[in-house]
């Protein structure tokens, strides 16, 4: 168990190391838990006083709106086609986090002339003023390689299922940015798993095939047991960034988590 700990602790500590200006942090994969796993990190970061901007480009069930229990009514697109104000498409579903919503931005990116997109750009800098994370709940599409409207996150997180179907689109993704942006580092977060053995086993294999097949570094965000469901991952990533002064002991980081939930505990994902 302390090795699962220890694993956990060192890549999170790389998730958020040496980061100028808002860290930004993408996370990609796994259905709906993905977006409570964002959710709870968006809420244990404001727990500790950090403000968030979370981009959100996905819509309904699947939304990170909807781990808030929020239904979103406009699109970041609207603002910048001066449909509606810009602050009447932010939400701000608890102190401290800004939610963007974003899926039709996301979606219709490529359709958006050289004037829309610069005005988009715009609107996605000015949000980022005074956060000190960004998150984005990133949208699969097969055409193109990455978000729109985060293209160079300074980390990028997989989340995965215990399932070999969910297993196999992970490893497609990684390879998929591997060659299309040489991406050789990821951030790995096993959702749903039914125990500490089955976790290690998931990581395990999915790092040996990452480094023989794409030469990419796999780091362990989020898995052991205790910490398997996607709201207790979430607050184990905030703690992690907390948890500056005590790095080397992976003990003490869990006592950091535990600590997040209790400061979280009055706020728990719908």
């Amino acid at each position: 168990m302390a090795s699962l700990f220890e694993d956990q602790a060192a890549g999170l500590r790389k998730l958020f190391t040496g980061a100028r200006g808002p860290a930004t942090v993408a996370f990609a994969g796994a259905g709906e838990a993905r977006n409570t796993l964002v959710a709870a990190l968006a809420r244990g970061l404001a727990a500790a006083g950090k403000e968030v901007l979370v981009i959100d480009e996905h819509a309904g069930a699947d939304s990170v709106a909807a781990a808030f229990g929020l239904r979103a009514r406009f699109d970041l697109l609207q603002a910048v086609n001066r449909d509606v104000p810009a602050a009447q498409v932010l939400l701000r579903p608890e102190p401290s986090i800004r939610l963007l919503p974003a899926a039709r931005a996301a979606r219709q990116h490529a359709r958006l002339d050289a004037m829309e997109r610069r005005a988009l750009s715009e609107w996605l800098r000015r949000l980022q003023k005074g956060v000190d994370f960004v998150l984005a709940d990133t949208a699969d599409r097969a055409e193109a390689d990455f978000s729109p409207l985060l293209p160079q996150p300074q980390r990028i997180v997989i989340a995965v299922a215990s399932d070999g179907a969910s297993i196999t689109e992970a490893y497609a993704r990684m390879k998929r940015l591997a060659q299309l942006r040489d991406c050789r580092r990821f951030g790995i977060a096993i959702l749903r798993a039914s125990s500490a053995a089955e976790n290690r086993t998931v990581f395990a294999n999915l790092r040996e095939v990452a480094r023989r097949h794409l030469g990419a570094e796999l780091d362990l965000v989020g898995g052991p047991a205790g910490q398997d469901d996607a709201d207790s991952l979430g607050l184990a990533l905030a703690a992690a960034f907390l948890d500056t002064s005590r790095q080397a002991a992976g003990n003490d980081f869990s006592v950091a988590a535990r600590g997040l939930q209790g400061a979280a505990a009055a706020h728990p994902v719908v």
